[in-house]
This record gives C-alpha cells, structure tokens and sequence, in this order.
C-alpha cells in the first residue's frame, strides 16, 4: 500500500511538472525523454546485474546438480516464448509505452489537470469489462459497485467541479 501510495503522489507531482514545464514539448518528445530515461536505467541495471552475476557464479561452487538454474528477472525469456506471443507483447509495449502516455500528456494540456488525472487513474475499471469479454469472468458485486462510484465522481469532477 505504500508503494501504491507513493506512485499516485509521484505520478501526480509527474503530471503538474509536465503541465508547467513540458507546454514548448510536443507528447512524443515528453515520451521520448520519459521513456528514454527509464530504459536506460534499465539497461545500465540490466548490465550491472548480468555482471554481478557472472562474477557471483565465479566465485561461487559449482551447482548441485538438485539445483534449478532459473532465468533471472533482468533477462529476457528468448527461449520460451514464440512468435505469436512476442508480438502479443510488443503490441501491448506500443499501447502502453507510447500511446497511452501521449494520450495522456494530451490530455494534459487541453483539460484541467484534476479531471486529466482522475480519468487516467479509472484504467482498473476498464479491466473488469475486459476480463469479462477474454476470459469470460464476470466480476464481483463490489467490484461493479467500486467502479460506479468512481464513474459517479469523474461526472461531477467533469461537470461541477
């Protein structure tokens, strides 16, 4: 809960940086630099780990053979996945990494920042009608009830606030 937390408050305070210093960018240069960013830190932690890895199995006894070499979580899955479903992922990083935030940064500068955010933060909601519709769950009463609420409270952001 508290990660939780302080993600809404950095995405927030992310937002207003981007409303009062981000007006000269077009969204797919605020992307770019975003993005940009945070896959460089990834890389450069990808590698550390990679490295810190070969030097820790140096070092280290070699492997009972009871031992399971799994794939660490800075690799990618290059052997166990096919085709179909890399491009099922890449079609979900190009949604989610570069049209979602354009459309919020968008969002941004054409309506107020509180109605801009609010509607950015109701993206759980869309998932119930989507887990309905793929997998055919239907979803719980307080669930449905959670999500009227907060449709109830983006219409009287949009209208009267």
């Amino acid at each position: 809960y508290l990660m939780s937390i302080l993600n809404i408050v950095l995405d927030t305070y992310g937002a207003v940086l981007i409303k009062q210093f981000g007006s000269d960018l077009t969204v797919w240069e605020i992307n770019l630099l975003r993005f940009g960013f945070a896959g460089l830190v990834m890389l450069i932690m990808s590698g550390c780990a990679w490295i810190w890895r070969k030097v820790e199995s140096a070092v280290q006894k070699p492997m009972d053979v009871h031992e399971v070499d799994q794939t660490p979580w800075y690799s990618l899955p290059l052997n166990h996945m096919k085709y179909k479903s890399w491009m099922h992922v890449s079609l979900g990083v190009v949604l989610v990494t570069f049209f979602t935030p354009a459309l919020t940064n968008y969002a941004l500068f054409q309506i107020a920042i509180a109605l801009a955010l609010t509607l950015s933060s109701v993206g759980p909601m869309y998932s119930l009608v989507l887990e309905y519709l793929v997998n055919g769950v239907k979803p719980q009463f307080y669930s449905f009830c959670g999500s009227l609420l907060a449709i109830a409270g983006i219409f009287v952001l949009a209208f009267y606030g």
